[in-house]
């Protein structure tokens, strides 16, 4: 496999799309100091990326509910937000399988409670880590060099 990058993407990047009603909260607890959190049904996030992975970094607490993942129009998982404490920049969700390209990732709320416990069904995220493979520079300075049986290749990379 060839080496990868991980981009991360604030809960406050402008190419986020937000449906329904967010609430942003600012604290150092959370990654670049903000996370963003709904409570209405089928509120959601739309984040579209480049690459062959991505993770969900999210506060769990006993405010929070399950939360629909979806990767491309397609239900991924419920992920249980959930939690006896608070806890902050958890990786709820990863997909470090995806076939190269563009695509798009959308977390939805379906206000149900992971937990008895639960006082309420907030879903919410701090920050999306995308992970994108290092591409090879593409050769230049192709040169030939045929003889009687073979070819003999060479080339420059940057």
């Amino acid at each position: 496999p060839l080496p990868s990058t991980v981009s991360r993407v604030e809960d406050n990047n402008s190419n986020l799309s937000y449906s329904g009603s967010w609430i942003t909260t600012s604290s150092s607890n959370y990654s670049g100091g903000t996370y963003s959190y709904a409570s209405s049904l089928n509120a959601s996030v739309e984040y579209t990326f480049t690459g062959t992975g991505i993770r969900v970094l999210s506060l769990t607490s006993t405010r929070n509910g399950l939360m629909d993942v979806y990767i491309n129009d397609q239900i991924i998982t419920k992920v249980n937000l959930y939690s006896a404490s608070v806890s902050y920049r958890v990786n709820v969700f990863e997909k470090l399988d995806l076939p190269y390209g563009t695509h798009t990732i959308k977390l939805v709320n379906p206000a149900q409670i992971g937990h008895h416990s639960a006082v309420e069904t907030r879903i919410n995220v701090d920050a999306f880590d995308v992970i994108a493979p290092i591409l090879p520079n593409a050769p230049t300075d192709l040169h030939a060099q045929p003889d009687f049986t073979s070819v003999g290749l060479s080339w420059e990379t940057n």
